[in-house]
């Protein structure tokens, strides 16, 4: 059983460590990050031993998960709004603009109380 990997920057970053004759099991040697890379595509080809040899391959598409690690900027620190006694419902109070980093770029939500 071997491991293929299409893109040689992701190369060496899966191996299969095997667990019994015939399981495996599909590792990482490194972190996975989101902001960095998204998805991985690695392929697993088994071959046997028999004449005619017969070979079968399962491609995995692996999708990294978002841990959170970039906490939300806000664009003040301090935001002050004042409310009109009687307003009309639905009236914006203020206005407060968040920004993530998510996956290569600033992401920007605008919030309105």
């Amino acid at each position: 059983m071997r491991l293929q990997v299409p893109d040689s920057a992701a190369e060496n970053i899966f191996q299969l460590q095997r667990l019994y004759d015939t399981e495996f099991s599909l590792t990482t040697s490194a972190t996975l990050d989101r902001e960095s890379r998204e998805e991985y595509e690695v392929t697993v080809v088994c071959k046997d031993r028999g004449q005619p040899q017969m070979t079968s391959r399962r491609s995995l598409k692996i999708a990294v998960g978002d841990t959170n690690d970039h906490a939300p900027e806000f664009s003040r620190s301090l935001y002050v709004a004042e409310l009109i006694e009687n307003n009309y419902v639905g009236a914006s109070v203020v206005q407060v603009h968040m920004y993530k980093r998510v996956f290569a770029c600033f992401c920007a939500v605008f919030l309105s109380f």
